[in-house]
């Protein structure tokens, strides 16, 4: 019984201490917010070194740089969004019913019909079929319904310099978006996307926009937020960059066996496909000794990944071959991959079914 008491006391004691920490914790977060809402942007230590090494690199007038940074609203909503992205807060099973719906495979196949040339072109030029490039709109921007209400001047700084994580690649994106604002006489004020800086219907990045973005209209300029033809044109050069293969396949279901994998447990662990992997590693020979086949013959050679997706009532797994990982690079996310390839196969099927539906109409 003394031995209990001490012990409830030392517990006591040990989540006093706790408390007080916790505590401490949020009090300085709570002041480290307060202090950093209160002072603009452009007056920030951190803030003023990146406007002086962007002035020097880009030829930037450091001067006008403040007094646009001096704009820049503090948006806690925008870490929040970056510490809990959507495919992390999710089961497969409920992430893709949110993407692989009715209504947005209608819309994929009327988006078709209405480019059918303008897609047709794109496919012939840049070998990346017109199902595909359909799909990706539709998960980025439901085909330009909702292509983001936040200020990317906001977003892309907030993350920058209120939040740690992959700040290297959201401060080389802010500055590439710079770099966009300029060369297209774009306002930075005025030009709004996703929580992470993601623009127009494609949601390409800033760097993307401009390594990727082309003049399919041939307009004379750029246009992923209102311009179709051009939102076509630029999803399917990005996909050729990455090297997506025609005709060949994106993902497999998979056959296992089950006693064999069952023993090499730990070994397929590691073959998962991770948001971190971004080009296939792994040999089909190498999956196979482990107990998991495709359930069609496929070369040993090339390399692939190995994708778990959670199911209500357990996991099932996929084999990811080249073009899976090409639409990886739009998103790092297997779950993401995974539901742009199933949502162009079901637009596909759609779209091919009322054509010839359409067909024996006119006989």
């Amino acid at each position: 019984m003394i031995v209990l008491i001490k012990g409830i006391v030392l517990l006591r004691k040990i989540m006093k201490r706790v408390c007080i920490l916790w505590f401490v914790v949020l009090a300085s977060f709570s002041l480290l917010t307060a202090c950093t809402k209160n002072i603009p942007f452009g007056e920030r230590k951190d803030v003023q070194q990146f406007i002086h090494d962007v002035s020097k690199e880009h030829n930037f007038e450091t001067k006008e740089l403040t007094q646009l940074f001096n704009q820049v609203q503090f948006k806690p909503k925008v870490i929040s969004k970056v510490q809990h992205p959507f495919e992390k807060t999710q089961p497969w099973y409920e992430y893709r019913e949110h993407f692989l719906n009715q209504e947005r495979i209608n819309k994929g196949v009327l988006f078709w019909k209405k480019y059918q040339k303008v897609l047709g072109r794109a496919e012939k030029i840049y070998q990346v079929p017109a199902n595909m490039i359909v799909a990706i709109i539709g998960i980025e921007s439901n085909y330009g319904e909702k292509t983001g209400d936040f200020s990317v001047l906001d977003a892309l700084s907030n993350i920058v310099f209120n939040y740690s994580e992959r700040r290297d690649f959201f401060q080389m994106e802010l500055v590439e978006f710079l770099l966009l604002c300029r060369e297209h006489h774009l306002n930075p004020l005025t030009v709004y996307g996703s929580y992470a800086g993601a623009i127009g219907q494609p949601q390409f990045m800033p760097s993307s926009f401009r390594k990727y973005a082309v003049d399919f209209s041939h307009t004379g300029s750029v246009d992923l937020m209102h311009n179709d033809i051009d939102v076509i044109g630029s999803v399917a050069n990005y996909f050729n960059a990455y090297g997506w293969k025609y005709g060949k396949p994106v993902a497999i279901r998979t056959k296992i066996n089950f006693k064999k994998a069952k023993l090499y447990a730990k070994k397929i662990q590691e073959f998962l496909i991770t948001e971190s992997k971004t080009d296939p590693t792994l040999s089909l020979a190498e999956l196979e000794k482990l107990g998991v086949y495709p359930v069609v013959p496929l070369d040993k050679k090339q390399k692939v990944g190995l994708i778990q997706l959670e199911t209500k009532t357990g996991y099932e797994y996929w084999i990811g071959l080249n073009n899976f990982f090409v639409i990886k690079h739009y998103n790092r996310s297997p779950m993401y991959a995974m539901a742009a390839y199933e949502l162009s196969q079901k637009i596909k099927d759609q779209y091919d079914k009322a054509n010839r539906s359409s067909a024996r109409i006119s006989q």
